[in-house]
């Protein structure tokens, strides 16, 4: 697995219709925001410089594949803290463990690089493929907030994920 940073000449239709996919995002963001191809472009514009929402492209380092998206951001520099969002959008990239890997590589890249000290994302209760994933690059859950998010006209939970540069898995490896 390997990332690089994600600029506006590598966004092609495969990216958009990741993103486009309502089966594949619909866990993707508590907001239910949608994205077009404007909006891919003005989130990787953010990528020149010092970006405080910088977003890497996911590459399966073994056929140079791009499987995915993440982002590490908004990153918060007062108080040292950042969120880690991942999106496996490649079909045989999927259920392979390949997003647990990829929220590792996107921590220690958030800690190393870009100065965060804790990083805290927040999901559905009944995205458990995001849970596990989190779960096993060494994040824990911090807290449930009961009936938080609307979900098809249903109340559901949401789960608050946090890690330390200590409970990240591998974390010696890297540092």
């Amino acid at each position: 697995m390997g990332l690089f940073s994600l600029q506006e000449h590598h966004l092609n239709s495969v990216i958009l219709n990741w993103f486009q996919d309502e089966d594949l995002t619909q866990f993707f963001s508590t907001t239910r925001k949608r994205f077009d191809e404007e909006s891919l472009r003005a989130l990787v514009e953010t990528n020149t410089g010092t970006s405080a929402t910088p977003t890497y492209g996911v590459v399966r380092l073994l056929d140079d594949l791009l499987i995915g998206v993440v982002t590490v951001g908004p990153i918060r520099p007062v108080h040292g803290v950042s969120d880690v969002v991942t999106l496996i959008g490649e079909q045989s990239a999927r259920g392979r463990g390949l997003a647990g890997e990829t929220v590792c590589l996107a921590s220690h890249l958030a800690f190393k690089n870009h100065g965060a000290r804790k990083l805290s994302t927040a999901m559905f209760a009944g995205n458990l493929v995001a849970r596990k994933a989190y779960a096993s690059a060494g994040w824990f859950e911090e807290a449930e907030l009961r009936d938080h998010l609307i979900v098809n006209g249903q109340a559901m939970d949401m789960v608050l994920m946090s890690c330390f540069p200590e409970s990240l898995r591998d974390y010696r490896a890297f540092s």
